[in-house]
């Protein structure tokens, strides 16, 4: 069933034409991922459906353009703005999902009022049944149990419901961002780049969560395994047109290849027939016997000239990074030796490893485990609190801060950016090196407060690439990058013959590059050689040796022990002391639920504290079940 549609939709900023009579079904229950070079107007179609931004009609076609939606659709946006406030704790956070349950409480309350000073009064007691009905509908009842339980979904067990959510950490704040959706019951979710400053375990966590989740998503993200995981659909947008696949990722790739191939092929018949066409009219036009048939020839080529085939895939861009280094052949240039890292507390156990030429090492690990702060120790501009960095020659080190234009005079122009960072260069050098990496024409003229995301990343490898460096330090170079340019700046890191040591929470990424990994975590450090896939394998292995080792020392255990085993066989009076408790819950419960189905009988005070008292007597009454249960067993 389709719950949102675009039929011819176009968007121009201007005279610039950003999407062209574009078309598509979003179905209940799909999972599609929006994907597109940066700049092709993924978020422009985010913010037509939220009706932030008007559809450009043209006046000049008869074509009928329209966006239409299911009946009183909800749509939820995954931004910042669904967290109100960092000052509220998690639980008031959550409480603001149920305005309306609160304001239907203030209604009932009244009418209540209203109901004791006019007794008997039918229209007021119709008036409170339905405000109890509706009341219900909203989930009045039982909305402290559901905050609960999305919590629980997120992993937020009782001891966050006080905490401030300023001290909660990138991830969890986006877990919290995710459970208020949920709460809201949206009928479609909009995602924006929702792996972007979240950490690699935050990133697998909401690719099983999103896996498994009933409603409707559509998202728009670069990273290649997250939308592996997650799409059942893709919308790919290139050149103002967009085109569905029904299908996941992997099958789109090969979709697109043969579609490749095929055109290939075509587009190769079609040259030779253009040749062919174009010869017989200049030798046959100029010819009376043979014009006619020349006229017939001419209009056969206009007509497959109008439907010329085009291959997009040779229109892809890529940048030209091309990275210098002094070519230090399989010398160690620093070593890492029991070093601990933070500002006035460790942040991360000790840690020691080398750093020769040509290697190229990750650093992954959850926010705020230190992985930047390792970095800027190893650059310089922190001290370790314990141990050394020694350089064991003199190195030209590079550092990329995906924030460092943050620094800088938002006034300057890109240009400008660039000349102040390297004198030594003429502007007409420098715009050329721009032009390397998408800059063109006025581009370059853009201040850098007016710069998105993926400019500023790229505006920054620009300026790395006009220096030699023997050592690039590299924090998240790949975030806001679209697929291609990541591609592209994958094989020119990869020419480097330089070292790399860089941070990155892109899967992807780091299985393309990486030849050593450094996995941190809160108990340890992982240093393995190869790529993320291989860290894998290895927790894997770790964890099953674990499990064995548990496994035996459980067996020495009772081998070990003295004592007989006892079990835990309950006396006959105990046994009956239980049942007669497991009676009297089951007769409450029963009392409970008959009550609150009939709720117009009851206040929402009396009824909340029905829930409550519902709820402990559940967990007392499983309790009871699993030790009558236990001792049957032990008998």
């Amino acid at each position: 069933m389709s719950i949102l549609s675009f039929l011819n939709i176009s968007k121009y900023y201007g005279s610039d034409l950003i999407l062209d009579h574009i078309s598509f079904d979003i179905n209940k229950g799909d999972k599609i991922a929006l994907i597109g070079s940066n700049g092709e107007g993924k978020t422009t179609i985010l913010k037509l459906i939220l009706k932030e931004e008007d559809v450009t009609n043209s006046y000049n076609e008869n074509k009928i353009s329209e966006i239409s939606y299911l009946k009183n659709i909800k749509i939820g946006y995954l931004n910042q703005n669904l967290i109100s406030s960092l000052d509220n704790t998690v639980m008031q956070e959550c409480l603001l999902c149920y305005k309306e349950v609160f304001e239907i409480e203030e209604k009932m309350q009244t009418v209540l009022n209203e109901m004791q000073e006019n007794k008997n009064n039918d229209e007021l007691l119709e008036k409170y049944n339905n405000l109890i009905e509706y009341y219900k509908e909203i989930g009045g009842y039982s909305y402290l149990s559901d905050i609960k339980n999305y919590l629980a979904i997120f992993n937020f067990d009782n001891s966050y419901y006080d905490k401030k959510v300023s001290t909660l950490s990138g991830g969890e704040r986006t877990k919290l961002a995710f459970a208020k959706l949920l709460m809201f019951k949206y009928d479609l979710l909009l995602l924006d780049e929702p792996t972007n400053y979240i950490d690699i375990s935050t990133i697998e966590w909401l690719e099983k969560f999103l896996k498994s989740y009933k409603g409707t998503i559509l998202f728009v993200s670069h990273d290649t395994y997250f939308i592996e995981n997650v799409a059942n659909k893709i919308f790919e947008l290139s050149n103002h047109k967009l085109e569905v696949f029904n299908c996941d990722y992997k099958n789109y790739l090969n979709l697109k290849e043969e579609r490749y191939k095929y055109l290939e092929k075509e587009k190769e018949k079609q040259d030779e027939e253009i040749t062919k066409l174009r010869r017989f009219i200049e030798f046959y036009m100029p010819k009376p016997r043979f014009t006619s048939r020349a006229k017939d020839k001419e209009k056969k080529l206009n007509k497959i000239l109008e439907n010329k085939i085009e291959i997009e895939k040779e229109k892809h861009k890529n940048i030209n990074l091309n990275l210098q280094s002094s070519n230090l052949k399989n010398k160690e240039l620093l070593c890492v030796k029991n070093a601990v890292v933070g500002y006035d507390t460790p942040l991360l156990k000790e840690i020691s490893f080398d750093i020769y030429s040509n290697d190229k090492i990750a650093i992954m690990g959850d926010n705020g485990i230190g992985k930047s702060t390792l970095i800027k120790t190893i650059y310089g501009m922190l001290k370790p609190l314990q141990g050394e960095i020694l350089s064991k020659r003199k190195l030209n080190i590079g550092y990329f801060n995906q924030f460092d234009l943050e620094k800088e005079d938002s006034k300057q122009t890109i240009l400008e950016y660039l000349r102040n960072n390297n004198l030594n260069l003429s502007d007409k050098e420098l715009r050329s090196a721009l032009g390397k990496f998408y800059f063109k024409g006025d581009d370059i003229n853009k201040n850098l407060f007016s710069t998105s995301n993926g400019e500023r990343k790229r505006l920054l490898l620009c300026n790395l690439s006009l220096k030699s460096y023997d050592l690039l330090l590299l924090d998240e170079p790949a975030n806001h990058l679209d697929l291609d340019t990541k591609k592209s700046l994958i094989d020119s890191l990869n020419k480097y013959n330089g070292a790399i040591l860089f941070i990155s929470h892109d899967r992807f990424f780091v299985n393309q590059l990486a030849s050593k990994l450094i996995y941190l975590t809160k108990n340890k450090n992982y240093i393995i050689e190869g790529n993320y896939d291989d860290l894998l394998i290895d927790l894997e292995k770790e964890n099953l040796e674990n499990n064995i080792a548990k496994e035996n020392k459980e067996q020495l255990v009772e081998k070990s022990s003295a004592k007989p085993q006892q079990n835990n066989k309950l006396s006959k009076n105990m046994i009956v002391k239980l049942q007669s408790e497991v009676k009297q819950i089951e007769l409450r419960l029963s009392e409970i639920n008959e009550i609150l189905t009939n709720a117009s009988y009851t206040s929402y005070e009396e009824v909340d504290e029905l829930v409550n008292e519902k709820e402990k007597l559940e967990t007392k009454y499983l309790d009871l079940l699993s030790k009558l249960e236990e001792s049957n067993e032990n008998g």
